[in-house]
C-alpha cells in the first residue's frame, strides 16, 4: 500500500519517504502476517472517510518546471543566492549610495544581482585552484579575529553586524569567499602562482608606450586625474549652454528650422540677446558642465558629430550653427525632437605635468598597469560567464525579448537592402535601344 504512493511524490522527497518505509519494515518485522493484511483493510476502509473530510489539495507541479523554492532569486553552476542574501547585500549597498527614487532602487538592484554573478563564479574558480581549505579557513580566522578586536570584542562585533542584518556566520562565510576569489585574481593576473604551476604575464612597457600615451593625454586630456592627479594633473572643464527650439511650438518642423536659423543670424550680428532668446523662444535652456569633452557630449547630445567639432575649435562666447537634437534612446534609435543653438560659456584645457618630472613616468606605468588588470580581469570573468549556467526569474522572458528584438532588427535591415536594391537596379532599355 505504502509504496503505491512512492510515484506520486516529488522527486526530492523520494529518498526520505523511502527510508521511512524501511524503517517501518524493519519495525514490523515479526509481527503476524494476518495482523499486517487486516491493518491493511481496515486502512483502506477508512481511506475514503478521511479523504472526504480533508481539505482539498493544492494541484500537482507539472515536472520539468521551475518552482520558487526558499525564494532562490539566482542560480550560478552548484551555487544559489536567496532572497535574504540579496536583501542583507542591497541593505549594504543603500546605505553607502542611497536612492530617492524606485528607478534608481532597481538600477541598484540590477547591480547588485551582477555582482553578486562575479562574486559566485570567481569564488567558484577559486576553490577550482585545488587550495587546502584548512590553510583558507585559519587565515579567515585571523581576519575575523581583527575585525572583532578593532571593534572592540565579539559583542560589539555582533551589535554591528546587527545593524546591517548580518549574523556572524554570514560574515564568516563573506570572509571565505573573498579569500577564495583575491586567490583567484591574483593568479588570474600573474601576481601568484597557482598549484603546482607559476602563471606569468606581460608587465614590461615597451620603449616609446609611456611616451605615446602621455602625448595621447595632452591631446585628448582623458584621464589626466586618473593618470596623473597624484603628481599635479588636472582635468579639463567645459561648460555650454544650449537653447533648443521644440517644432511642436510651430507649424511644422521647417518653421521651427527657418526661426532656429534667424535666432542665430541675430545672435551672431548682435541683433539678439543670447539671455533673452532662451527665455523667449527656448523650450531647454540649460547649462552643461563635465570635466572632459566625451562626458560633455553624452551630457548634451552622444554621436553628434558636429556638436564634438564645434567644442573643440569654438572660442569663448562663441554660438554654434543650427544643429539637429535627436538623442538616442534606449533601443539605440534616434528621433529628432528639435533644433538646438549651443554657446561655449568656458573652457580650461587640461593641466598635463611634464614628462620629465618627477614621479610622471612612474605614475603613467601604474595606470597603465591597471588598465591591463582590470581588462584581463573583465575578460577572464567574461569566459567564466560564458561557461557558467547561470538562471535568475524572468530570465528566459529577457532572452525572449532579446531575440524578438533582433530578429525584427534584421527584418528592417533586410528590407532596407532590398528596397535599396530596387532604387539603384537600372531601368529595362527599349527595344530600340543598343
Amino acid at each position: 500500500m505504502m509504496h503505491d504512493i512512492l510515484p506520486t511524490l516529488p522527486a526530492f522527497l523520494r529518498p526520505q519517504f523511502q527510508s521511512t518505509l524501511l524503517l517501518a519494515a524493519f519495525f514490523s518485522f515479526g509481527l503476524p502476517t494476518a495482523a499486517l493484511a487486516q491493518a491493511d483493510a481496515e486502512a483502506e476502509q477508512a481511506a475514503p472517510q478521511a479523504e472526504d473530510s480533508k481539505a482539498p489539495l493544492p494541484p500537482e507541479i507539472p515536472m520539468g518546471q521551475w518552482m520558487p523554492l526558499d525564494r532562490v532569486m539566482l542560480v550560478a553552476n552548484t551555487d544559489c543566492l536567496t532572497m535574504k542574501a540579496l536583501e542583507r547585500m542591497m541593505n549594504r549597498s543603500e546605505a553607502m549610495t542611497g536612492t530617492d527614487t524606485e528607478e534608481e532602487y532597481q538600477a541598484l538592484r540590477n547591480r547588485v544581482l551582477i555582482d553578486s554573478i562575479d562574486s559566485l563564479l570567481s569564488r567558484q574558480a577559486g576553490e577550482d585552484l585545488g587550495l587546502d581549505s584548512n590553510m583558507v579557513s585559519a587565515q579567515a580566522n585571523m581576519i575575523w579575529d581583527d575585525r572583532v578586536a578593532q571593534v572592540g570584542g565579539i559583542t560589539s562585533a555582533a551589535r554591528e553586524l546587527g545593524h546591517n542584518s548580518e549574523t556572524v556566520t554570514d560574515m564568516r562565510e563573506q570572509i571565505t569567499d573573498d579569500l577564495y576569489s583575491s586567490t583567484w585574481r591574483r593568479q588570474m593576473l600573474g601576481r601568484e602562482s597557482g598549484s603546482g604551476e607559476r602563471l606569468t604575464h606581460d608587465r614590461f612597457s615597451r620603449p616609446g608606450q609611456l611616451r605615446q600615451r602621455y602625448k595621447r593625454l595632452q591631446e585628448t586630456g582623458l584621464d589626466v586625474v586618473k593618470a596623473l592627479g597624484g603628481v599635479g594633473g588636472k582635468a579639463a572643464h567645459y561648460e555650454v549652454q544650449v537653447l533648443l527650439l521644440n517644432p511642436r511650438q510651430f507649424d511644422s518642423g521647417e518653421a521651427a528650422l527657418n526661426k532656429a536659423r534667424d535666432l542665430r543670424a541675430g545672435l551672431e550680428q548682435g541683433e539678439l540677446d543670447w539671455e533673452e532668446a532662451l527665455e523667449t523662444f527656448g523650450s531647454l535652456a540649460q547649462s552643461s558642465q563635465a570635466p572632459d569633452r566625451e562626458s560633455l557630449i553624452r551630457i548634451l547630445d552622444p554621436g553628434n558629430g558636429a556638436l564634438v567639432r564645434f567644442v573643440d575649435e569654438a572660442e569663448e562666447g562663441q554660438y554654434s550653427q543650427v544643429l539637429g537634437f535627436a538623442p538616442m534612446d534606449t533601443q539605440g534609435q534616434r528621433q529628432l525632437q528639435g533644433f538646438a543653438i549651443y554657446k561655449l560659456l568656458g573652457r580650461t584645457p587640461a593641466q598635463v605635468p611634464d614628462f620629465g618630472q618627477p614621479g610622471v613616468q612612474i605614475a603613467l606605468k601604474r595606470f597603465i598597469d591597471k588598465q591591463r588588470d582590470n581588462q584581463r580581469f573583465e575578460t577572464s570573468l567574461a569566459e567564466l560567464r560564458a561557461k557558467a549556467y547561470l538562471w535568475y526569474p524572468g530570465l528566459e522572458l529577457e532572452q525572449a525579448e532579446a531575440r524578438a528584438r533582433n530578429e525584427a532588427r534584421e527584418q528592417e535591415i533586410l528590407e532596407a537592402r532590398e528596397q535599396n536594391a530596387t532604387q539603384e537596379a537600372p531601368s529595362d532599355p527599349s527595344p530600340g535601344a543598343q
